[in-house]
């Protein structure tokens, strides 16, 4: 015999999807469209460079930690740098992806959305990558997310009614840094593209030497016990 209480607060999921604000992203590429929810259009501090902060990954599934670089970087920034946050987000791989145990790509996009929407106040979720027809280079990636906020959005307006080009930064572990340094396994446009156009947050993490693999200078540097 099973009872249902109905005067039972909603859980987190039915409360998630009842949200009028919080629009789920797509699962097929025809009915995608950029999430900006919890992208600020307004500059708050005039004096700041506007930054956007993006990690791309297979999150098969998304742990605490991916989660825990993103404040990380957050603290970071603020304590360290010129910048002001104006939004994060979560670019999961294709399925075409060759990575042993991949899940799913809506079940990843999905995952990653019930991990942000109730934890966090800026960050987002984005599938575009998660949708492609084919394995999509980082470099392109970031292209994209610039292609959002600054080419379609014109970047973010400040206190005279202006806009300001967006700075577009990628968050990565030192792990995936270091393979920078491996041979034939990244283009060599594209990490000038991604190191000297956009830049790159490290978040130092254990065994992957970083600070051995040369490369262009970014503008921050993360390191992390």
């Amino acid at each position: 015999m099973t009872t249902s209480n109905k005067n039972a607060s909603p859980s987190v999921t039915e409360r998630e999807e009842d949200d009028p604000i919080i629009k789920l992203q797509p699962s097929r590429l025809e009915d995608y469209f950029f999430p900006t929810h919890r992208l600020k259009s307004r500059l708050e501090d005039n004096t700041k460079e506007p930054l956007v902060i993006v990690a791309c990954g297979s999150f098969s599934p998304i742990t605490y930690l991916h989660l825990r670089i993103f404040e990380m970087a957050k603290d970071y920034i603020i304590d360290n740098t010129h910048f002001e946050i104006i939004g994060g987000y979560y670019s999961p791989v294709s399925d075409h992806y060759t990575k042993e145990g991949l899940a799913p790509s809506h079940h990843r996009v999905r995952m990653c959305e019930l991990a942000v929407e109730r934890t966090s106040q800026w960050l987002m979720v984005d599938a575009w990558e998660s949708l492609q027809a084919e394995y999509t280079q980082t470099a392109l990636v970031m292209d994209h997310f610039n292609e959002e906020v600054n080419t379609k959005r014109g970047g973010v307006t400040i206190a005279d009614g202006e806009t300001r080009k967006v700075k577009i930064m990628l968050l990565a572990g030192g792990d995936l840094i270091e393979s920078f340094k491996v041979p034939k396994l990244w283009l060599d446009e594209d990490l000038h593209h991604i190191l000297g156009d956009y830049g790159v947050l490290i978040v130092e993490r254990t065994g992957a030497d970083v600070w051995a693999t040369p490369s262009q200078d970014s503008d921050v540097n993360i390191r992390s016990a």
